[in-house]
């Protein structure tokens, strides 16, 4: 969802809607997300072992406002593309930056099979295309420019497939598990919202499933409680 505080513009998204974290989504959505237009976008990953009643759940989600995107295929690595992906695995992604370990024309089927599997099962195309840990990896312009969205999400901001302009946008993270993510997300959150307010930039708000129940969970509550105040 996107939305206007008195200070910033802002987009609220909730990533990593899979079968595993479907509940810890549900009870995001049902506590923080229940007034009217208060709806953010969900990043679903298509390639899971997803059950019908999960998929209706998702399509009634959408008719209540949420905006659906694709993330991703399986969210997951089964291997590393080189040392860079090690490297990226090892201080931020983890093992879910998959596109990191394919080559060009493999992220560029990975991203139509995920935009395809939305009209396979019946659900709204999706908006656009973020990739997991926002990792794009080593795709050619001429591949980017075939994939099947308007605009791909990165760390920085919006890229456009086309002509591959960045929109620039900041991102607030509070997937907080361990202290060192918890004092380096706090950093990265205040100097994001300075400079939002600063460059009249949109604000990304990220929150994972299991925000909730980490150690940045106060501050992440207390800026969508903010927000609410704002949309009252």
């Amino acid at each position: 969802m996107t939305g206007k505080s008195p200070e910033f513009n802002y987009l609220i998204s909730i990533h990593d809607v899979m079968p595993e974290t479907f509940s810890n989504v549900s009870n995001i959505l049902d506590r923080y997300f229940d007034l009217p237009g208060f709806a953010p976008d969900l990043l679903v990953v298509p390639g899971c072992d997803w059950e019908t009643e999960q998929i209706d759940q998702i399509r009634k989600w959408s008719e209540k406002g949420c905006k659906l995107v694709a993330h991703g295929w399986i969210h997951k690595i089964n291997g590393y593309g080189g040392i860079y992906h090690r490297l990226h695995s090892t201080l931020i992604s983890r093992n879910v930056a998959e596109h990191l370990q394919l080559k060009s024309e493999g992220i560029r089927e990975l991203m139509q099979n995920a935009f395809d599997w939305f009209s396979e099962v019946d659900l709204p195309k999706p908006e656009y295309y973020v990739p997991p840990a926002w990792a794009l990896g080593f795709i050619k312009p001429e591949d980017l420019q075939k994939v099947p969205y308007n605009k791909v999400e990165v760390t920085r901001g919006f890229l456009n497939p086309q002509d591959r302009q960045l929109s620039k946008s900041p991102v607030l993270g509070y997937e907080a598990d361990t202290l060192f993510r918890a004092w380096f997300l706090k950093k990265w959150n205040a100097r994001c919202t300075r400079i939002a307010v600063r460059e009249r930039q949109l604000l990304r708000i990220s929150i994972h499933p299991y925000d909730f129940e980490y150690r940045l969970k106060s501050d992440l509550e207390q800026l969508l409680q903010f927000l609410k105040n704002a949309v009252l």
